[in-house]
């Protein structure tokens, strides 16, 4: 029972990414269109996504990007998203580049994909770490017992996490 919800919860941070990937790629080029999106490039960016979703899975793969922890988002955890969104960006690019040379693709989406990304990927670990420790709620900080630790180091860390 318990490996099915392991296997659950990794299908649904996997599920995340990759819908946040293909929000962000569709969102690259509506911004680079000032929210008009031309037919033609509709079609070219839907007909680029594939590649898109695989190139960035396997980055997603390399980075362990499924196996943080949403409740203990960190500072490492942010970095490997940022990590993953611009080596993810700069596969992308260059895998396109040797297929078609960029022919039809604007020169701004492979700086503002991984900019959009950073963003859809992280800000949801965020929320969700916050919601997880109360942040919203101010009166739940004033209920909790006061406790110090002393010399605990990294494991102290953990326990305040």
């Amino acid at each position: 029972m318990e490996e099915k919800m392991k296997l659950d919860k990794k299908s649904a941070i996997y599920a995340h990414d990759f819908f946040m990937a293909a929000l962000a790629w569709q969102l690259a080029w509506w911004a680079r269109f000032n929210f008009e999106f031309p037919f033609y490039n509709w079609q070219l960016s839907l007909y680029i996504l594939p590649l898109v979703l695989l190139l960035q899975g396997l980055v997603y793969h390399r980075f362990k990007l499924h196996r943080g922890l949403w409740r203990f988002a960190s500072l490492p955890d942010l970095w490997n998203i940022i990590r993953a969104s611009i080596i993810g960006a700069l596969s992308i690019t260059l895998v396109l580049f040797m297929g078609s040379r960029l022919e039809g693709i604007p020169r701004s989406i492979p700086i503002l994909y991984p900019i959009f990304l950073m963003f859809l990927l992280g800000g949801p670990r965020l929320v969700y770490r916050m919601w997880k420790d109360h942040s919203f709620n101010l009166k739940a900080a004033t209920d909790g017992k006061r406790v110090l630790i002393i010399g605990a180091g990294k494991a102290g860390e953990m326990l305040v996490r």
